[in-house]
């Protein structure tokens, strides 16, 4: 075949013989619109990058010198482990090794033993957990739980910190004070060192932003401050929705960003052994053949981002609501539902009695044990049997 030269008029033949032992472009881990530019050239082969010079290669794909000398070092196989003949050694990682450290990572707990139970642990290290629910369901609650318990030392041999992504303008640093205190109350005297809500409250690193531009920077910028913060053990996103629902015409752009964003994410919690958090909207979906119903926002592109996906939603059950998370997406996990509930002091249990009573008598009643209403209610419940079958 024959290949063109920028700026001149030669025009030859570019390898009089190609080795077989030449890669073809296609294997190289290459851009897609790097990869078509080359093809494009008649650039198929590794011999045929390196026959040209950064400046020659440059002129033919219309770039910079820079950029066309990373081009000859990545496919030398420079900066990447390689043979002695320039070949990219092929190194992976054993299925024995990943199930290893699957299970040396501690999940991040929630306070709630029925969602830990459901969701394994907590959400779990070196993967992304969704969260989505209608406004008022939770959400940011059970973000603002997450971060002040990853720095409680039975999550991890050391404390950690988390990094608090707000998009919403939702992260308020009084309810954020009174959860550690609730925390802090809870675990005192069951953890080998002492903490105190101070400490919880340093171990948040907060970044506001105010557009999706701002919320990909902040992502971009995550690396460099990880290199500076290695005990980062949780990042958290509330919401990755807010930004992307409003000002964009070009849907195929806003899934690219959202598809690069949520890599990059997911490359940041593998090789840095974190767990990421992130809330999601929901929206009306109109349905012809059947009634309209809620679904999560951003579509079905970025349903297949997250490793876990968990729907909040409220149930009433006889008059009465209670808040309920159901997990819809996990690797490892089935489905199921399980109830929780919002008190003073942040996440918690619904108790057994109390599982078709609303969340918000149930922080009352947690405020004062001996409540006369508190009581009936459980010498009800221990002398009905049937009503005790049925709210089991």
């Amino acid at each position: 075949y024959q290949r063109r030269v920028h700026g001149g008029s030669r025009i030859g033949p570019t390898v009089g013989i190609i080795s077989s032992m030449s890669r073809h472009i296609s294997t190289f881990p290459f851009a897609p619109s790097v990869r078509s530019s080359l093809l494009r050239c008649g650039i198929e082969t590794k011999d045929d990058v390196l026959s040209l010079s950064p400046l020659e290669l440059s002129k033919e794909l219309g770039i910079s010198p820079d950029d066309a000398l990373k081009i000859i070092k990545a496919v030398k196989g420079e900066g990447v482990n390689s043979q002695p003949n320039g070949e990219v050694k092929q190194t992976g990682t054993s299925a024995f090794q990943l199930l290893r450290k699957i299970r040396d990572a501690t999940p991040v707990f929630t306070m709630c033993q029925a969602l830990d139970k459901m969701l394994g642990g907590g959400p779990q290290i070196g993967q992304i957990s969704e969260f989505c629910g209608v406004p008022g369901v939770g959400k940011t609650q059970l973000c603002i739980q997450l971060s002040c318990n990853v720095s409680i030392p039975i999550m991890s041999q050391v404390c950690g910190s988390a990094i608090y992504i707000d998009t919403e303008g939702s992260f308020l640093p009084e309810r954020c004070a009174s959860i550690a205190e609730g925390l802090v109350s809870q675990l005192s005297g069951k953890i080998p060192c002492k903490i105190s809500v101070d400490d919880i409250l340093k171990s948040i690193h907060c970044f506001r932003v105010y557009d999706h531009v701002e919320q990909m920077a902040c992502v971009k910028s995550l690396p460099q401050f990880l290199e500076n913060h290695p005990d980062v053990r949780l990042i958290v996103m509330d919401s990755v929705a807010f930004h992307f629902r409003r000002g964009f015409d070009d849907m195929a752009l806003r899934a690219r960003l959202l598809a690069g964003m949520a890599q990059s994410l997911l490359h940041l919690a593998q090789k840095h052994n974190l767990a990421v958090v992130v809330t999601n909207q929901v929206l009306t979906k109109i349905g012809t053949a059947q009634a309209s119903q809620l679904a999560p926002a951003l579509g079905e592109v970025w349903a297949h981002m997250c490793t876990n996906r968990v729907i909040l939603y409220w149930e009433a059950l006889n008059g009465i609501s209670q808040r309920y998370a159901r997990l819809i997406k996990s690797p490892s996990k089935k489905s199921m539902s399980v109830p929780y509930s919002i008190t003073a002091q942040g996440l918690r249990d619904v108790p057994l009695y109390q599982s078709q009573r609303s969340a918000s008598e149930f922080a009352d009643e947690a405020e004062d044990e001996n409540e006369p209403e508190s009581r009936e209610l459980e010498d009800n419940y221990q002398e009905h049997p049937s009503k005790r079958q049925r709210l089991g």
